[in-house]
This record gives C-alpha cells, sequence and structure tokens, in this order.
C-alpha cells in the first residue's frame, strides 16, 4: 500500500523533501510530506459578497504555524442553513456542487462515520452522540445526551443553545415527559434509546489509523417498563413492536422505555414537542454539536464535562483532552447579530510543522478577534474542519485537506491515494446563500 508522491504534485507545492526518491507507504509520513508543504497565509481581509466577510491568516507556533480563516456572516442580508447530506456523505467539493448557487459550506455537527461500510456488523448510524436534528422542520433524531447545538428558527434567526436531553412528547392525547437514556427522570419519565447506545469501539485501520466499528447493541427493559419500538414517519414515531425484555437497537429505529401503567399497542403515534424549553414546532433545522465555549477556558472546561462526562459508546475519541491540537472550528456569535464561523487548520499527526490548536488556544483565539462576543459553540475538530467558498469566480477549499482516502483493490485489500483536494466527507453543514 503506497503512492508515488511525483504523481500529484500539484498537491505539494514545496517539493517531496525526504520523500523525493521513494514511495509514500505509511499514514505518518503522508501526513507529514502535506505538513511540509503547507504555507503561511498572510494576513488578508476581503468582503465576498454582501454580508459575507473572509479573515485570513496563520498562528505561529514555535518552529511551526497554522492557517486559519474566519468568516463574518450578516444573517440580515444572507440566509442561512442546516443542510444533511444522506446518502453517500458528499465530500465538501460535491456537497458544494450539490447545492443552489451557496456562497459557502463548513461543516456543522458531529456525525458517525464508518471506514468500511461492508465490514460493519449493522448500518452505522447517520447521527451519532446524541445529536438532535431537525431537517425541513421535521424531528430526525432526539438526543439521549445533554448536547449544544445550532438552531436555526422558522424566523431565520441564528441561534446556539445548551439542551438537556428532557422534554413533552404525546401519547394517546396525553402529555408525559421525556428524557434521555442517559439523563435521570423520574419513574414516570418515558426514556428514549437511539443509534447513541450502539457499541462502536476503536479499531486499528490500517491506512487511516484509528476508526470505529459498529457492533450490535440490545437495549434491556428496567423492571417496570416496557421497550417499545417506533418507527419514524414524519417527524412523528409509529410504535411498531413491543417488547417486554430487550430489543435490539439500530440507526432507524427509536427505543421508548415506557412505564407499564401507560397503556400503549401497535400503530400509536407519539409526537415530541419540545427538547428541553425548546418548542419543536418553532424550528427549521437544527443538529447538536459542541460544547458551548465561553472567555473563560476554567468555565469551558466544565461545561466539557457536563456534554462529554457521561460514558458515550458512540463518542470513542474524545477530541477535547486538554492537551490535544487538532485542526478545530467553532460558530461564535455577536452581539450585533453576525455569526462567525472560525476554523483553524492542522495536521498533528506530523508533529509540531503544523500542528493545530487545543480548546483552550481556540478559546484564546476567539478571545483575541472577539473579545465581547455573546455565545459560541464548537464544531467538528480534526479530519472534518474544512469550508468550501467562492472567490469571486472561483471555488475554494480550505481545512484539513491533507486526508487520505483508501478504496479497495482489485485483490480486495485497502488501497490508498492522497485526497489533498476533498478532505473528509460531510454528512452536515452549514451553509450561507
Amino acid at each position: 500500500m503506497s503512492y508515488d508522491p511525483k504523481k500529484y504534485r500539484d498537491l505539494f507545492p514545496l517539493g517531496f523533501f525526504e520523500f523525493q526518491d521513494k514511495p509514500i507507504s505509511t499514514w505518518f509520513d503522508s501526513h507529514r510530506l502535506f505538513a511540509l508543504n503547507a504555507v503561511p497565509q498572510k494576513e488578508n481581509e476581503k468582503i465576498l459578497s454582501p454580508g459575507l466577510k473572509v479573515k485570513k491568516g496563520h498562528i505561529k507556533q514555535g518552529g511551526g504555524f497554522s492557517n486559519f480563516m474566519i468568516f463574518e456572516i450578516d444573517p440580515r442580508e444572507r440566509v442561512l442553513s442546516v443542510e444533511f447530506f444522506e446518502d453517500g456523505m458528499y465530500y465538501p467539493l460535491e456537497a458544494f456542487e450539490k447545492l443552489q448557487d451557496p456562497k459557502l459550506v463548513t461543516n456543522a455537527g458531529y456525525f458517525y462515520l464508518t471506514d468500511d461500510e461492508e465490514r460493519d456488523p449493522v448500518a452505522p448510524p447517520k447521527v451519532r452522540t446524541g445529536n438532535l436534528v431537525i431537517e425541513g422542520g421535521k424531528l430526525i433524531n432526539l438526543p439521549v445526551l445533554d448536547r449544544s447545538a445550532i438552531v436555526i428558527l422558522n424566523d431565520d434567526s441564528v441561534n446556539i443553545k445548551f439542551l438537556e436531553a428532557k422534554g413533552d412528547l404525546l401519547l394517546n392525547g396525553n402529555k408525559y415527559e421525556w428524557v434521555g437514556s442517559k439523563s435521570k427522570g423520574n419513574d414516570e419519565s418515558i426514556v428514549i434509546y437511539n443509534s447513541s447506545n450502539i457499541e462502536i469501539p476503536i479499531v486499528k485501520d490500517p491506512v487511516m489509523g484509528p476508526s470505529r466499528m459498529v457492533k450490535k447493541t440490545y437495549i434491556e427493559a428496567k423492571p417496570g417498563f416496557v421497550l417499545a419500538v417506533c418507527k419514524r414517519l414524519e417527524g412523528k414515531y409509529i410504535i411498531e413492536n413491543i417488547s417486554e425484555t430487550r430489543v435490539l437497537i439500530n440507526d432507524k429505529d427509536l427505543v421508548a422505555g415506557i412505564p407499564e401503567k401507560i397503556e400503549i399497542k401497535f400503530g400509536d403515534v407519539i409526537e415530541f414537542l419540545s427538547v428541553d424549553s425548546l418548542k419543536l414546532e418553532d424550528v427549521k433545522t437544527a443538529v447538536s454539536t459542541g460544547p458551548m465555549l465561553f472567555p473563560s477556558y476554567e468555565k469551558t472546561r466544565q461545561q466539557v464535562e457536563k456534554e462529554f462526562s457521561v460514558p458515550d459508546m458512540a463518542n470513542p475519541n474524545n477530541p477535547h483532552e486538554e492537551t490535544k491540537k487538532l485542526a478545530r472550528g467553532c460558530l461564535v456569535k455577536l452581539k450585533d447579530g453576525r455569526l462567525c464561523s472560525v476554523l483553524i487548520d492542522g495536521i498533528p499527526q506530523a508533529g509540531d510543522i503544523y500542528p493545530g490548536v487545543t480548546l483552550k488556544e481556540l478559546i484564546e483565539f476567539v478571545n483575541t478577534h472577539y473579545p465581547d462576543y455573546e455565545s459560541a459553540i464548537a464544531t467538528d475538530p480534526s479530519s472534518s474542519v474544512k469550508v468550501v467558498f467562492r472567490e469571486g469566480d472561483k471555488t475554494e477549499i480550505f481545512g484539513n485537506l491533507h486526508y487520505l482516502a483508501h478504496k479497495k483493490d482489485k485483490s480486495g485489500k485497502l488501497d490508498f491515494w492522497p485526497n489533498g483536494k476533498l478532505g473528509r466527507k460531510f454528512n452536515s453543514a452549514l451553509v450561507v446563500y
């Protein structure tokens, strides 16, 4: 498994260094070659279109650096949306071209991506880590964990919210309290399980490095409860199976643990009314991400504990460890109503050449540029950090573009090549029109 870097000269403007006369045969060497070819961006800002400004530059870090971009978006002049790419999980450029005349597309929420769908014992969930997902006003996924979210209301206002996994629902015309399976409720609460209860342990992929593999997981009925397996239909959920013992959880089901004293039958409809204080009827689109960021790093660490301290089988790699440098992104809402998309690139797998930043360094960066911001939320870090935008007639791509793609060769073995113009695939994105 290797590639000849000379076949991809356009990806390596500064040359091949010690890799001049040999093929790239390891994950580490490929990342290092991309890092050695990173070029510091000069400080610059430009208006891309009315209500959309870009700022470029780089952060000096010891003997290395990391490039950054900031996009300032005025919702009074631009339309914002959260878009989902369910079929095939589009590469950034493909996602950009799929949409109708977008000005900018950047990553949003946390999602599970399998490295090899054919090997997974069950279909990978589209959504992981307890995400709230609302698409086109319809509830797609309900969180079983407390988690922050980007929320766009029907009046087109953009909100950054921390939401507890609780709310109200209707069942047979009666209103009940629901809680996520990893939250605390009372003995009368309806408990919600979803794909975030699936076990996804870490495996070592020979090309991609640490990755994940879905395993079948059963949910056991608690004493005094029955399990109702529901199927989604137009944002509502219909009970299709009832068990007093256990059920297999997968990405297509929502399982509700319902107290035995509540009478239910096949065909009953569950309609969710709210998540925390957020009325779902008011929401156009939403996706969970997080954690919330605060000017104080200590307060942010407390927020990380709130959102990530509950053991989550679907999130085995914690990107918020204190010393971990990564490419990172966040959304910052300013007091004048503007929204800023901040992206700092990095290839930490190659050492200190082009390292990215820690969570604390991200907060310090935001404080420097926007010392009086209203609220902020981290978006999916690492290989998901990317943006596609138009500058004049030219389409530009930025962020973690070194990431390798891989495929199987004719013999069935994994083969790989540099994927420097595509980056990791999108499942959800914030789009500026």
